[in-house]
């Protein structure tokens, strides 16, 4: 099962703000996020991507991969810009807490696929994500 983190300005549910069409983080803003913190590095064809931004090709629809190489386990990590939202597969809580110093940088806000909101990541502890990849089961007992 996938499980995302989306990074948004949106004070209500992230896809509002998809099907509105709004840029919630303007390109410009995460690629000046990205260029100040040197633990995020933009992927190789995304620095060709930027090229073409820069000579006024429009940033509607384009995907812009940057790499997280400071991830304490050593794990490949990318964080997805994507029409003004920030988009991280399967995070833990390593990947949690940074997109979480990353929205407080960007004044915006994380959320999860149900629309939870988290602003510590104290939030995150006693409920997901508890593992890379794994979603927590609901244990009912009987």
């Amino acid at each position: 099962m996938s499980w995302s983190m989306y990074l948004s300005r949106e004070t209500g549910p992230f896809i509002e703000a998809i099907t509105a069409g709004k840029e919630s983080i303007p390109l410009a803003d995460w690629l000046e996020l990205v260029a100040a913190d040197p633990e995020l590095e933009l992927v190789l064809e995304e620095q060709q991507e930027m090229k073409l931004l820069a000579n006024g090709v429009t940033s509607s629809g384009k995907l812009i991969t940057v790499e997280w190489i400071a991830h304490p386990n050593e794990e490949w990590v990318v964080f997805e810009w994507k029409n003004g939202l920030v988009e991280s597969h399967r995070p833990d809580l390593a990947i949690c807490s940074k997109l979480l110093a990353m929205a407080l940088k960007l004044r915006g806000t994380l959320q999860d696929d149900d629309g939870q909101m988290y602003h510590s990541i104290e939030q995150m502890t006693s409920g997901p994500p508890p593992a890379v990849g794994v979603r927590p089961a609901v244990v009912i007992e009987i």
